[in-house]
């Protein structure tokens, strides 16, 4: 359809609705009805009245794929409207409101609707099979006015609220028993606020998401529209002012293109240019002027004149001032913008807008905004402009008072930005470059910093909100530091007098309890350490602070690594995100749970058997351990001098990769750290949109056969051959290879670490440091801190390694571990001499209950089976969340490991990032509290 159609119903229009093939119109005529009216031979015809509300129908919404109508009213109700034959049967919705009902809408899949009101709350509402009734669940005490509008994020879960208080806010809408059974949905801290934006003084009128959800707009009444871009710990926050009055409802047309309508009575265009910068373009329809009110200065002055300054008193008739009409069809504020499409598709195709005082319904088609193939940078839309353009105005910070999600990004948010290099250098006042990889926590703080988007402050504020809301819930950290906001004012303070920064500038990092701070305690999460603090940072720690980074806190840890699920901790037990009834693996389940949690942006751990890796497959996050002797050691507390490696975690593979490059290289104050130079792992991580479709053509894969045995669980199994198949799309032979050697890994390696274990902790005796207890005599006071101070796992192992070093069984268990292992280095040199890479599960299975192997110390170290004979080999593994298996509420994380040949981290990096970014329907942000909305 190329012309705009024009039609008029009744004297106003409240809201109004299209059905599923767009042949029927509902609206509300200004009063407690709903009218559909119906196209018959080029004439509109009115088919249905649908009466049962008392007052005003304030918002209504028709279902594309169940063709229910709902309505909602100021008489504080809601109707669920059902055509049977030829008529439509209401159901009553009770929203238990103590205020009018003020706008409606289904979410994407239709399984249930929200409704926000004059109540300060928002309801959402689904039907209840087991009692044939439809339930309406409130969000509280989170609105401080009227919500006015809602609308819903692509994945059926966050919703996006505006309110009279000012405020734009985004919640979980979770709710078990019809989301439950989506396991690859974002999200989602139940009933919990997301985000919140603040526009201070202004009501916010309208909210809607971009068809992909990468993007949120909002407007309020202060002639502003607001876009919240690449939605995450650092999201990209600008605004469009313009001199014209308020808009009251926002659409959008495609990822970068957008109608606004409200009081001006003429939808008014804003586009995205190629760096994502918003831009007003132009009106659409003849617009008329006006000569009253004084003239103003600046655009907010003149768009608050327009409203306020107007004649108290109309003129005669000799003159036309008395009109106040701004519109060309609308004659009056525009009340509301639906898209239209063809049948079946969801492609926006038209839009239709209706007017409060003139009752017109417009639809207009999108090839008369601008081409649909066309996405034209603002110099070119600007010159076809009736009006012109405002002057360029700064970007506005919103306020953020709660961290973000961070929802996976899919590839059209990625063409948004040309491909830019990436270099390991400091930061400058240089003009930054567009974000190549917004899903990387690292490369968006540096982003935002850069281009001033966000402050150091913001973001570390941000975080610790979210550290405190669900702390009590995951008990990630023994120790939060106090000086995390100090240190991000500081940075401010660079940022502003331009000095050069590092590259990990602003990144918040957690650091395992078992490596030392000389600001904060390190315990080993172990009672004989309890209160000490070191005098001196870990090496691995003070390049991650020479280089910017913050330091948020400690994390719990099994007592001195030597466990498998964290509860072996002397303080506390971690919760995994996913399910907070489920451990999150160990010894570092407190660096993966913060991770994954979102409480960090990376944090460290240490790897001794698969501490790094088996939490990350557990919590869904990237575990990296590199090449024994890639990164000092020096402050690490040692548990088996021969195996430990400090090991990185990260929410993505170039999180993960960057904050090792930023760690490596030799250190005098450890022997055994490698004088091999450091590649620049950070080159590694580019925009998929700079790949072709076979990007690792040619790459030789091999899937050790014995890690799919019997003992591995058929979800597990599943994931990993998917994976596998990946793989191959992405141009890589997949082969199975067999490691005759693998099942010794496990008994050679529980000798080994125990052995070295029952050496390295003799020195814990309670008198140089730790925790001491008071004797009378020096053996005494050894033997009762120890006793007291080691945990029964601890105490475990140093007897066992002590048994395998004694004089009579030496040669029978220990040497012949050590010959164990040098058999299983020489069947990984054999098998990698024949492929790149060997991939495996990197658990048996997904996360188990907390308390299910407790007692079963025999079962926990099965658990290892898959990891172990890395350490022993001494090579590179990265481990990175490839599917889902059945459990919890949304489905638990399958990890896949990858090993690679020693020191060569960066092909580990390389593979691993296009996996990741190529991966579909996988989002691997945890539910964090997993419950349905609570009234």
């Amino acid at each position: 359809m190329a012309a705009v159609e024009v039609h008029k119903f009744a004297p106003c229009i409240t809201c109004h609705a299209w059905s599923r093939d767009r042949s029927m119109l509902a609206f509300c005529p200004n009063n407690n009805e709903v009218h559909i009216y119906a196209l018959l031979q080029g004439k509109w015809e009115k088919l249905h009245v649908l009466q049962k509300h008392d007052q005003i129908v304030s918002g209504i919404d028709w279902s594309a794929r169940s063709n229910k109508i709902v309505t909602a009213s100021h008489d504080r109700n809601s109707y669920v409207w059902n055509l049977e034959g030829s008529e439509w049967v209401p159901t009553l919705v009770i929203l238990r409101l103590n205020r009018a009902a003020l706008c409606v809408k289904w979410s994407p899949r239709e399984n249930k609707f929200a409704v926000g009101s004059g109540a300060k709350t928002v309801c959402i509402c689904y039907y209840e099979q087991e009692n044939n009734w439809w339930v309406s669940k409130l969000i509280r005490k989170r609105h401080d006015s009227s919500v006015t509008s809602v609308a819903w994020h692509p994945n059926n879960i966050l919703l996006a609220t505006a309110s009279t208080d000012g405020k734009c806010r985004i919640f979980s809408t979770f709710i078990k028993v019809v989301d439950a059974n989506k396991p690859y949905l974002v999200f989602f801290l139940v009933k919990q606020q997301i985000l919140q934006l603040d526009l201070s003084f202004s009501w916010s009128f309208g909210v809607r998401w971009s068809p992909s959800g990468s993007t949120l707009a909002y407007v309020g009444h202060n002639s502003m529209i607001y876009f919240v871009d690449d939605v995450g710990p650092s999201p990209l926050a600008q605004n469009v002012a313009f001199r014209d009055l308020p808009l009251r409802d926002v659409l959008f047309l495609s990822e970068r293109l957008l109608i606004g309508v409200g009081f001006d009575c003429n939808p008014m265009v804003f586009a995205a240019d190629l760096h994502g910068i918003w831009h007003f373009i132009k009106f659409l329809g003849e617009r008329k002027t006006t000569s009253s009110g004084p003239k103003y200065g600046s655009q907010f002055s003149e768009a608050f004149g327009k409203l306020y300054g107007q004649q108290k008193h109309g003129l005669n008739n000799d003159t036309n001032e008395h009109s106040r009409s701004r519109g060309g069809v609308h004659e009056n504020c525009i009340n509301c913008i639906v898209p239209l499409g063809e049948p079946g598709s969801s492609k926006v195709t038209r839009f239709s807008t209706s007017g409060s005082l003139s009752g017109y319904t417009m639809i207009l088609p999108y090839s008369k905004i601008v081409p649909v193939s066309q996405h034209c940078p603002p110099t070119t839309a600007i010159a076809a402009s009736t009006s012109p353009p405002p002057p360029p105005c700064p970007t506005i910070i919103a306020t953020f008072t709660y961290p973000t999600f961070l929802a996976k990004q899919n590839s059209s948010q990625y063409a948004r930005f040309p491909k830019v290099p990436v270099t390991h250098s400091t930061i400058t006042d240089q003009s930054p470059s567009p974000n190549p990889l917004p899903d990387s926590q690292i490369l968006s703080t540096r982003h935002s910093l850069l281009s001033r988007h966000l402050t150091a402050t913001q973001l570390a504020d941000s975080f610790l909100a979210r550290l405190r809301l669900t702390e009590p819930h995951l008990r990630s950290f023994l120790h939060v530091s106090d000086s995390v906001l100090a240190q991000a004012r500081e940075l401010d303070e660079k940022i502003q007098r331009n000095e050069e920064l590092g590259p990990l500038a602003g990144v918040l990092v957690a650091v395992k309890d078992n490596i030392c701070t000389a600001e904060m305690p390190s315990t080993a999460g172990s009672r004989v350490l309890e209160g000490y603090t070191p005098p001196y940072d870990a090496t691995a720690v003070r390049k991650i602070k020479e280089l910017g980074g913050i330091v948020v806190g400690k994390t719990n840890l099994d007592e001195f690594g030597m466990g498998s699920t964290t509860e072996g901790s002397a303080f506390q037990v971690t919760a995994n995100p996913w399910d907070v009834s489920r451990v999150p693996g160990g010894s570092s389940g407190g660096s993966a749970a913060a991770v994954s949690a979102r409480q960090c942006m990376i944090s460290l751990g240490s790897d001794t058997g698969g501490s790094v890796r088996q939490p990350a497959s557990f919590c869904g996050v990237v575990g990296l351990k590199p090449t024994y002797g890639r990164v000092s050691r020096f402050g690490l507390m040692a548990y088996a001098s021969l195996l430990d490696v400090i090991g990185c975690f990260g929410s993505s593979v170039a999180d993960a990769g960057i904050l090792l490059h930023a760690i490596s290289g030799h250190d005098r104050l450890d022997a055994t750290s490698s004088k091999r130079e450091v590649p620049n792992l950070e080159a590694e991580f580019v925009s998929i949109s700079s790949l072709d479709s076979k990007p690792l053509k040619g790459l030789r894969i091999g899937l050790i056969r014995e890690t799919l045995d019997d003992g591995v669980d058929t979800g597990v199994t599943s994931a990993v051959r998917n994976a596998a198949l990946h793989l191959e799309e992405l141009g890589c032979s997949v082969t199975e290879v067999s490691l005759p050697s693998f099942s010794l890994g496990l008994p050679a390696y529980y000798i080994l670490a125990s052995s070295e274990s029952s050496s390295n902790l003799s020195r814990y005796d309670g008198v140089r440091y730790g925790n001491q207890v008071p004797a009378d005599e020096l053996n005494s006071q050894y033997k009762d801190s120890r006793a007291k101070g080691f945990g029964s796992e601890v105490k475990r192992r140093i007897l066992t390694g002590t048994y395998a070093l004694s004089a009579g069984y030496y040669d029978a268990y220990y040497k012949r571990a050590q010959q164990v292992r040098t058999i299983i280095r020489k069947s990984f040199k054999a098998a990698l001499d024949e492929h790149d890479i060997l991939i495996s599960p990197a658990a048996p299975s997904a996360a188990y209950k907390i308390g299910e192997k407790k007692n079963d110390p025999l079962a926990m170290y099965a658990g290892d089976i898959m990891t172990v004979n890395v350490n022993l080999a001494g090579l590179p593994a990265l481990v990175l969340p490839c599917g889902f298996v059945e459990g919890g509420s949304t489905g638990l994380p399958v990890g896949l490991q990858m090993i690679g040949t020693a020191f060569d981290e960066g092909k580990l990096l390389k593979v691993g990032h296009i996996f990741e970014q190529t991966l579909q329907n996988c989002n691997f942000v945890p539910p964090l509290i997993a419950d349905e909305v609570t009234t």
